[in-house]
């Protein structure tokens, strides 16, 4: 299956009831949560719905993409027994699509067009990266961001004298190596 640049990251598909769950004959192990699509969007090309459920709601948590009536066309499930998936996209890498998301905590995933991971990366310098961004740059290399709690005295607008407040951070990582290019 080739990765459609058409796609919908945002529609009119809510959750269906919370016990709600897919079941597959083929794939008995497979329980991902069913999607309803109350409505269709008007006016958006055709294509596939990214969508990320949480572990610990209805059915399994992961990476999934439904069509536009709802029916799961792949799902990976989450490794690790907490997290959830986050920023399920498709990116280029190397001239050709691939899937990328932020898998749970702290790893960020590439796959290519036959749904085979390709790359595997955390954030480097000891810190946790966050799943708002990732993103693959013109150069093949992954920009990635990083949010750090920084103390700091807020008393002259009102806040606490030991405050704290959030500092953005972003790394350039080599994607073949994981090794930090920029900080």
């Amino acid at each position: 299956m080739r990765f459609s640049p058409r796609f919908i990251t945002r529609s009119n598909a809510t959750p269906a009831p919370r016990e709600a769950v897919r079941a597959f004959r083929s794939r008995p192990d497979l329980n991902p949560p069913a999607v309803e699509v109350t409505a269709q969007a008007h006016d958006t090309a055709a294509g596939y719905i990214f969508v990320a459920p949480e572990k610990g709601g209805a059915g399994q948590g992961g990476s999934m993409i439904v069509d536009d009536s709802g029916e799961v066309v792949w799902l990976r499930t989450l490794q690790g027994r907490y997290g959830r998936a986050h920023d399920l996209k498709v990116q280029s890498y190397r001239g050709k699509s691939v899937l990328t998301w932020m898998d749970g905590v702290n790893e960020y995933v590439i796959f290519d067009h036959a749904y085979r991971e390709i790359a595997r990366l955390s954030a480097g310098n000891g810190r946790n990266g966050d799943h708002h961004e990732f993103l693959i740059s013109s150069q093949d290399t992954a920009l990635i961001t990083i949010y750090i709690p920084v103390p700091w005295d807020l008393s002259s607008i009102g806040g606490l004298k030991n405050d704290r407040v959030w500092q953005g951070i972003v790394q350039e990582l080599d994607i073949e190596s994981g090794e930090v290019l920029f900080e």
